[in-house]
């Protein structure tokens, strides 16, 4: 084995830790108990059917997920699983892809950032589409730059599987066709040959339209409310759905400018100490974000620091290769003294952000709340919702749960009346109420409930909180 390669397997396995460590140790939040659904309906039609009506994204990640589940179980760490495989897989196709344009080294520096990047890792343990999207693009981008790049026929075939794989994976995947065409469109190749794969790959895309069409009517009804509710001032919230596509409609026009600019952009050199001195800001700026949230003039710019699943730049991370790219290109042209200087920066910030999301909680913690509550309980949840509800009973599977509010839709919200509360407790002689993103109630039913019972216990974890009652106030009497 020769010295790059060595390298390179020291990297996949450095990776392959990261990315296994812990994997288990918190419980599955919101999206990821939807993608369970999704995977354990008994056919792939009705896995189809389930993600149109409940997803905002195309099929193939949850058709593969349940022929998974078929195989492996559903456990947490099962279902982690195939997103742990796919990102290290990823580790090797960019290293494979930069040696395309770069030196071995550069190749070997981008693989080494993309293994030890804290949101890498992240959504490497999670069990949803980032993971596969992020593999079958990179998949798609290497086919797209041999067939049409460097003009090798014998990858238009692998190009365009991939490719009509990737649309089915992620409806942003028209963002990576965007990017193709510009960088055709820059190196005047293969326009002709390009148009007619992606094309074909397009037409078999068609069953997506009223697919896709129906997932946006549904997801997008009352979200302008939701995300107003967030913070996010009107111009934003009113774009709805595609607040969560802005990154890469950023990095589209970023990469227009580019090509308008070509000329000039060629003339400049970007001084070393410069880009040190910038590698050096953006680290900082890392660490804060893996800490705090963001908001700048009231704005919410980034409502939950970066270890957290909820962080929406999850939607675009599918981009991030070609910064590991650009980082270690550039890095690769500076002084050794230098690249020692970026490596560790980059080093200590990543390492400083695995630390903080491996020992901080950043999913509601599920297991715990679970594990505080009697065998058969009677358990009142505020914020029912398909999610928490199966979420509760997935860690309790004997409990007797009663949902106190639904949304039937993003805007229509339910409350039961607090008489009927009354008649379904008094006959217990205990019960728990579980609070969980009760953002429409807040604690108002824990405040009804202390009137005419005894809370007997009040435990916190995170993202629930859990209140035990003693029906000692309403004996039966016959």
């Amino acid at each position: 084995m020769n010295r790059n390669l060595a390298f390179l397997l020291v990297i996949v396995l450095l990776g392959t830790a990261l990315r296994f460590y812990d994997i288990g140790a918190e419980s599955l939040w919101t999206d990821e108990m939807l993608s369970v659904d999704h995977a354990r309906q008994p056919s792939v039609g009705e896995v189809i059917e389930h993600v149109r009506a409940k997803e905002a994204a195309p099929p193939l990640h949850y058709v593969f997920l349940h022929y998974w589940v078929m195989a492996f179980g559903d456990s947490d760490v099962s279902v982690r699983v195939p997103s742990v495989i796919f990102s290290i897989a990823s580790i090797i196709l960019l290293y494979v892809i930069v040696k395309l344009f770069f030196s071995e080294r550069t190749a070997l520096i981008a693989a080494f950032l993309f293994t030890i990047s804290m949101q890498q890792v992240l959504y490497a343990q999670e069990a949803r589409l980032y993971s596969m999207f992020m593999f079958i693009a990179l998949l798609a981008t290497y086919g797209f730059i041999r067939a049409f790049v460097m003009s090798s026929p014998s990858h238009h075939v692998m190009y365009f599987i991939a490719l009509t794989m990737v649309l089915y994976t992620n409806y942003l995947t028209i963002v990576l066709v965007v990017f193709y065409g510009l960088v055709l469109f820059w190196k005047n190749k293969e326009k002709k040959k390009w148009s007619l794969y992606t094309s074909l790959a397009l037409l078999l895309s068609v069953p997506l339209v009223p697919f896709a069409f129906q997932q946006f009517v549904r997801a997008n009804s009352g979200l302008e409310e939701v995300l107003l509710g967030f913070g996010m001032p009107q111009f934003i919230a009113s774009l709805g759905l595609f607040v969560f596509a802005l990154p890469s409609i950023a990095a589209c026009a970023l990469l227009i400018l580019v090509i308008a600019l070509k000329k000039q952009i060629k003339n400049v050199r970007l001084p070393s100490r410069f880009f040190v001195a910038l590698v050096a800001f953006l680290c900082a700026v890392y660490a804060y974000l893996s800490v705090y949230p963001l908001s700048l003039f009231m704005i919410p710019l980034i409502r939950v620091p970066i270890t957290n699943s909820y962080f929406l730049i999850r939607h675009s991370l599918f981009l991030a290769p070609l910064l590991y790219g650009y980082i270690a290109w550039k890095t690769d042209t500076l002084r050794k003294n230098y690249v020692i200087l970026v490596l560790v920066m980059i080093v200590v910030t990543q390492m400083f952000a695995l630390g903080v999301y491996y020992t901080t909680a950043t999913k509601p913690d599920w297991k715990g709340a679970m594990a505080s509550i009697g065998d058969g309980a009677l358990v009142l949840l505020d914020r029912g919702g398909g999610s928490n509800h199966m979420l509760l009973q997935r860690y309790k599977t004997d409990a007797n749960v009663v949902s106190l509010t639904q949304y039937s839709s993003r805007s229509d919200f339910y409350q039961i009346p607090d008489a009927t509360v009354i008649e379904i407790v008094e006959h217990a002689p205990e019960f728990w109420l579980l609070l969980s993103k009760a953002q429409g109630t807040g604690n108002y039913y824990q405040k009804m409930l202390d009137v005419p019972f005894e809370r007997k216990e009040t435990e916190e974890f995170y993202g629930v909180k859990v209140f035990e009652y003693d029906n000692l106030k309403y004996p039966i009497t016959s």
